[in-house]
Parts: C-alpha cells; sequence; structure tokens
C-alpha cells in the first residue's frame, strides 16, 4: 500500500516537473524514468486488497506477474535511457511536434502508452471490485467481527474506481497536452483521500496489526484469565444465563467459523467478563475455551461433510473453511473429539 502511494507521488512530482516544453527539454534525461512506475498504482493496490482480505503476508510467486507491464515499459524505454543528452533533447523535440508517431527510440508511439495504461488500470479496478464482491457473499461473519477493515477496503476500492473515472474523463474531454497538466488529478486525488480516511479512522491500521500479529497478547490474556475462573465462582442463575447465550452465540451466529476466534473475542459479543465466560464454559460444558470452539467445528463439519457446496473441497480445504488455521491443528482436534483422524472416520462411516 505504502509503495502504491509512493507510486501515486511520483507521477505527480514528475508530471508536474514537466510541464510546459522547456522543462522538458532541459531535463530530458529525466523526462521517462518514471513512465515505468505509472503502470503500477493499479497492480499494487489489488494486491493490497486481495492480501488484507485472504490474510497473506507475503507476496506470493504469482503475484510478481501484475508487475510485467511496468517492467516491459521499462524494457521499451532502455534505448531511450542509453541516448545521449543530445540525442534524448532531438527525441523529445521530435515528440512535441509530433506526438501522435512513434519514435526510432521507442516500439510504441507515445500516446499509446497512456491508452495502455488506462486499459490496465481499468482492469486492476475490475479485479479489486470482484474480490470485494466474492468475498462479501462468503465471509459474512469475518466483516461483522472487522467492520473497520472492511470500511477501509470498501472505501480503498471506492477512491481507486473514482480516481480511474477522473482519468477517462480526462482522456475524454481534453486533448493530449491538456490532459499532461489534468492527470496529476486521479493520483492526487487518490492520495489525499487516503489520508483523509486513515486520518479519521486510525482504528484502521492497528486493526490490520492486531489481525497478523496482535493474537500472541490476547492468547495470553486468554490463558490469565482462564486461570482466574479456576478461583472464582458463579452463582447457579447467572452461570445456567451465561450458557444460553453462548449457545445461542452458537447456534444463530456460528462464530467458530471465524479463523483466531478468542475467548475476548466472544467476551465481546455477549458482554461477558472474561473470567465469567471462562468459569461457565469451564463448568458448564466440561472444558476449556478452545477445546469447547473446536468441537464446535468438528461438529458442524460432521454435519456438513457431504453439502453440495463443499463436495469439491478436500479434507484440509473442510477444516479451512470450518475455522482451523492450518492442517495440523485440524487432524489433531479432530482426533481428540472422535478418536479417530478425519480420513478414517469418514471412510468408516460411508463404509
Amino acid at each position: 500500500m505504502l509503495l502504491c502511494l509512493i507510486s501515486c507521488a511520483i507521477v505527480i512530482g514528475s508530471w508536474t516537473f514537466f510541464q510546459g516544453t522547456i522543462p522538458l527539454l532541459e531535463h530530458a534525461y529525466l523526462w521517462v524514468i518514471s513512465f515505468p512506475i505509472d503502470f503500477l498504482p493499479g497492480g499494487l493496490l489489488y494486491l493490497y486488497v486481495k492480501s488484507v482480505l485472504k490474510k497473506q503476508k507475503k507476496i506470493i510467486k504469482w503475484d510478481y506477474i501484475h508487475f510485467i507491464p511496468a517492467l516491459l515499459h521499462f524494457i521499451e524505454l532502455v534505448p531511450f535511457y542509453l541516448l545521449p543528452v543530445k540525442a534524448k533533447q532531438l527525441a523529445l523535440t521530435l515528440y512535441l511536434a509530433h506526438p501522435e508517431k512513434s519514435s526510432p527510440t521507442f516500439i510504441l508511439p507515445m500516446d499509446s502508452h497512456i491508452f495502455l495504461k488506462t486499459v490496465f488500470w481499468s482492469l486492476y479496478v475490475i479485479l479489486t471490485i470482484s474480490v470485494v464482491v466474492k468475498f462479501r457473499k462468503t465471509n459474512s461473519l469475518w466483516i461483522t467481527r472487522n467492520d473497520h477493515i472492511w470500511f477501509w477496503i470498501t472505501r480503498l476500492t471506492a477512491i481507486h474506481l473514482i480516481a480511474l473515472i477522473i482519468s477517462i474523463i480526462g482522456l475524454i474531454f481534453f486533448d493530449e497536452y491538456a490532459y499532461r497538466e489534468f492527470s496529476v488529478l486521479p493520483p492526487l486525488f487518490f492520495i489525499l483521500t487516503c489520508i483523509i480516511l486513515l486520518m479519521f479512522k486510525p482504528k484502521i491500521l492497528y486493526g490490520l496489526n492486531f489481525l497478523y500479529n496482535g493474537n500472541k497478547n490476547s492468547i495470553k490474556l486468554n490463558e490469565e484469565e482462564e486461570t482466574l475462573s479456576k478461583t472464582f465462582e458463579l452463582s447457579y442463575s447467572k452461570s445456567k444465563e451465561y450458557k444460553e447465550k453462548i449457545e445461542l452465540l452458537i447456534h444463530d451466529k456460528k462464530v467458530f467459523l471465524i479463523k483466531n476466534y478468542l475467548l475476548t473475542d466472544m467476551s465481546n459479543d455477549l458482554d461477558i467478563p472474561l473470567h465469567h465466560l471462562s468459569y461457565v464454559i469451564n463448568n458448564e460444558f466440561g472444558t476449556n475455551y478452545t477445546s469447547f470452539i473446536n468441537k464446535c467445528r468438528i461438529d458442524y463439519i460432521i454435519e456438513h461433510r457431504y453439502d453440495p457446496e463443499w463436495a469439491q473441497f478436500s479434507l484440509e480445504g473442510i477444516g479451512n473453511e470450518a475455522g482451523f488455521n492450518s492442517r495440523n491443528t485440524f487432524f489433531k482436534a479432530f482426533k481428540i473429539a472422535t478418536g479417530k483422524t478425519p480420513s478414517e472416520y469418514f471412510k468408516k462411516k460411508e463404509n
């Protein structure tokens, strides 16, 4: 995300600096340096949105394909980079006189790069919107629990779309020279709106940090509260009241399907003090919180294993759908709950 914003800033600075013929000719050696960067923001923003929603901590191998347009454009401009300063100025003078024609130092006419950039940008806006829409259909529980992150991602996507529309309007209503001045508006709009959003919604960044790194503190807090619950007692009526609330939350909201759903999360959802909640789970359900949540997931898997929407999933995929973080955690919890591994259990059931 930071790289996306920096790319936008470089584009703004470059296009602003090179307004007019004199700066262009005087600094011809700098003119095309930022051109490949102009192809980056759309792809970078798409990768950012996808990574947040899929909880990816690193760029995976296939993500590097989104850098190819910028790389190809850089390769196309290498001959210009290698020219002497005088030759650069001559090529630039010819371009200013006949921008519709291709230069001997470029494979494509310079105007075509604006068109290609807009095409790629439109493609990435469509991809980003499709990721957001698809995620919304299948992760309503996660969205409910992480509404501030969802707010950020949806607004960021909307800003991206609006910036593209501004750019397309400029292409339609302005000629090539006027568009050079107008072209700073889309990235400028994007940067300013992002800054304003983050200023008024700082929880966004704290929320993302918690999403990836904050669970260790919460786990430690859960352990402390479970220890406290062993030396604490609730009245019979209050204990039964809390038990009913827990069962209702599990049945109606199916919160156990949320990955990393901790005791602190359930405490917040039910507005029950942590040590009260831990006490009820230990005494009314006869187990600790982790085993309780995992048992809910196992029961859900056993009930829905043969549903049509799970037909294409492997056992590992089913565990992931039910809220388990890893294959090992799923298999271990399943064996503790049933005495068998998932494959052994379902093979016997099928027989």
